[in-house]
Formats: structure tokens, C-alpha cells, sequence
């Protein structure tokens, strides 16, 4: 897991690229970023994150930066950049009315338990678990008390709401490649929340996703479309869940033209202008991409 400040840092400098970078250019620059990350590159899939981090925080200019980028994406054939910019409704809903009528122990006000969720009181927070109140699941996620198998219970939970689900991807805990994938499956996740994690996912993963009979039709093709560019992974074993992976090419014909497609990717003016492996505006100032060029490494 990255650092808290380093990942605030590349998400921030994300948030400015959208804002002030052209949307055609963004647009492009985000496709082959995502390319990358889905073929494991380990500098990419770290700038990815903070991409699936700023799309799901965004709210006001950030959201209407999106639309421009969404609507270059379109024009411009940018599929994948279109891809994860797209947000259909969960594939299943969960009404707060229904969550009611399951005669949950919600016996205490809600203040009560949002504060609770702050002690560190095992006891306590156990028994707060099962609470559906996003604010609630906040502050539990915050809790350094609260270990991971919690937390993924929490994730995987069904039935839920989109809102509880959200609660644990805007946590810390959205870096932990089982929390994203559990969230990825659970079809009460909203689905451009998941289809924007795809590709933090292995190849294997992803297949095995594919054949799932609970998940929206959006993300089955989107699944298809990513793995259409899954063209470095190993015959046995692929990219693993948490990102590893040995650039293997299945054989020696594939070899050459992968390896072509890679240069052409990293020769591109992404990379090329400011020398680092994440993705950059082009019309970013110099004092933006140098601190850029920090947060990536």
C-alpha cells in the first residue's frame, strides 16, 4: 500500500491535469495510461488509482471537467478514457425503507454510533459492523482498530446500498486489492464505481468476473474491452491481484509487436515531455509538472 501523503499528492495533481489539461489531449493520454495499468505497469497502475480516486471524489468543477473529457473521449475514439468516465446504476438496489424493515439493531441514535465508531473498544466496534449508515461505515474505516477482514466484510456485504459502499472506497482502504476487488463484485456497488477499478484487476480476475451472474451488463463489457488490450501476460499466472507481474510475452512472434506497441506507448508525448512514468497534461505549467514528476517518481 502507498503512503497516504504520496497518494493524496498524485491524486491532487490528477485533480489539476483534468481541470486545466486540453480535454482532447487528456482524453488520449488517459487511454494509454489505462493500457498500461491493465498490463500491469506498476508506475501506471499507481497513477490509475489516483485517477479511480478523483473520479469518485469529484464534485463541482472536477465533475464538469469529466464531462468535457467523457465528451472528448467519445468524439476522439478514446474507448477505454470513455470507459471509466461511464456511471450506470447499480446492478442491484437496496432501499434504506428496506434495510428498515430487516429489524436491524439501530436502536441507538445515530450521533451515538458515529461516535462509538471512534472508540477503540474491539467490543463496541464489533457491533457496529452490521450498520448500513454511510457515516457510520466512515468513521469505522478511519478506525485503526478496524483490520482489514473487517473491513472487506463490509465490502463484500449483501444486501447493502451504493451509499455504504462508497463509504469504504473514499477510505484509505481503497488501496487494498481485495477491498477494490470485493467492491468490483458486489453488484450493490454503483457500477461506474466498479468498471473505474477494472483495471487494477488481473487478467485472471477479470475472466473469472466475466462468467458472474450477478453483475451489471456494462461492466461484463467492459471486462471484455479491457482484456482485449491484456496482450503481456504470462501464459501461466498473468498479472497478479495486487499488481505484481513479469512482462512475459505468450510467444516470440507476439514478442516484437507487443514490444513496438510499448515503445509507441512510452515514447508517446505522455511520457516523453516530462521524463516520468504517470501521465501529465501538455499544457501544464512548469511548477505542475515538476511536482508531478515528484509525486510519480
Amino acid at each position: 500500500m502507498t503512503t497516504i501523503p504520496a497518494a493524496g499528492m498524485r491524486t491532487a495533481e490528477i485533480r489539476r491535469w483534468f481541470r486545466y489539461g486540453d480535454p482532447r489531449e487528456v482524453s488520449e493520454q488517459l487511454h494509454d495510461l489505462i493500457v498500461l495499468a491493465v498490463r500491469g505497469d506498476p508506475a501506471a497502475r499507481l497513477a490509475h488509482l489516483a485517477v479511480a480516486r478523483t473520479i469518485l471524489e469529484a464534485e463541482g468543477q472536477d465533475a464538469l471537467a469529466l464531462e468535457a473529457i467523457d465528451l472528448a473521449a467519445d468524439e476522439g475514439g478514446h474507448r477505454l478514457a470513455a470507459l471509466i468516465l461511464t456511471d450506470p446504476p447499480p446492478h442491484a438496489v437496496f432501499s434504506r425503507r428496506a434495510i428498515r424493515n430487516m429489524r436491524l439493531d439501530e436502536s441507538m441514535p445515530l450521533g451515538t454510533r458515529k461516535w462509538k465508531a471512534t472508540l477503540h473498544d474491539r467490543s463496541v466496534l464489533e457491533k457496529l459492523l452490521g450498520d448500513h449508515e454511510p457515516e457510520v461505515i466512515r468513521r469505522l474505516c478511519l478506525n485503526p482498530k478496524v483490520i482489514e477482514r473487517e473491513i472487506l466484510g463490509i465490502a463484500a456485504r449483501r444486501p447493502t446500498t451504493s451509499e455504504t459502499i462508497d463509504a469504504v472506497a473514499h477510505s484509505r482502504w481503497l488501496d487494498v486489492a481485495v477491498i477494490r476487488e470485493a467492491i468490483i463484485q458486489n453488484p450493490y456497488s454503483r457500477t461506474g464505481l466498479a468498471i473505474s477499478l477494472l483495471p487494477q484487476t488481473s487478467a485472471g480476475f477479470m475472466r473469472t468476473l466475466r462468467n458472474a451472474s450477478e453483475i451489471h451488463p456494462a461492466l461484463r463489457d467492459a471486462v471484455t474491452e479491457l482484456l482485449s488490450h491484456c496482450t503481456w501476460q504470462r501464459r501461466r499466472g498473468g498479472i497478479d491481484a495486487r499488481g505484481r507481474t513479469s512482462y512475459e510475452h505468450r510467444d516470440r512472434g507476439a514478442k516484437g509487436a507487443n514490444k513496438t506497441r510499448e515503445d509507441a506507448v512510452l515514447n508517446s508525448h505522455i511520457f516523453r515531455e516530462y521524463d516520468i512514468r504517470g501521465v501529465v497534461g501538455t499544457d501544464l505549467d512548469e511548477g505542475t509538472a515538476e511536482s508531478i514528476g515528484k509525486a510519480f517518481g
